[in-house]
């Protein structure tokens, strides 16, 4: 697990969809965050316990081959209830935006966890550049 220090940090965004405006101020205490995502292997235990329910579309959690990879088809509900069952929690919105933009050494937000340049080889992500311009400057519009 990962620790974010408590401390202040600018939510939002001022050119992305209408619900991350306006950017403001957040103060948050310091909370522990999984380094990775939870892996279909990591699911399984969950999922042997009789705590979680299959993903809807076992396709990869079934394939041995995907076992390290993160558990895909699980809903809200599932997640809570994985994390229920390992003792821990669902980070909230302030609490993900800080821990995934917030550069706390040079005390500034960033556009992605690792800088302010797009760069597709660091994410895992859907590409919004051929929808929304206004996600993705130079993008259709």
């Amino acid at each position: 697990m990962l620790f974010v220090p408590a401390g202040e940090f600018r939510m939002g965004s001022a050119h992305g969809l209408t619900d991350e405006q306006p950017v403001h101020s957040v103060f948050l205490d310091g909370f522990w965050l999984d380094r990775t995502e939870i892996t279909n292997s990591m699911y399984g235990l969950c999922v042997g316990a009789s705590a979680c329910p299959l993903p809807s579309e076992p396709i990869y959690y079934s394939d041995p081959a995907f076992a390290s990879h993160p558990v895909a088809y699980v809903s809200w509900s599932n997640a809570v209830a994985y994390c229920s069952w390992a003792e821990r929690r669902l980070p909230t919105e302030a609490e993900w935006e800080k821990a995934a933009t917030w550069d706390p050494v040079n005390n500034q937000q960033r556009t992605y966890p690792w800088g302010d340049e797009f760069d597709c080889r660091r994410g895992n992500f859907d590409d919004e550049s051929e929808l929304d311009s206004f996600v993705m400057p130079g993008g259709p519009d």
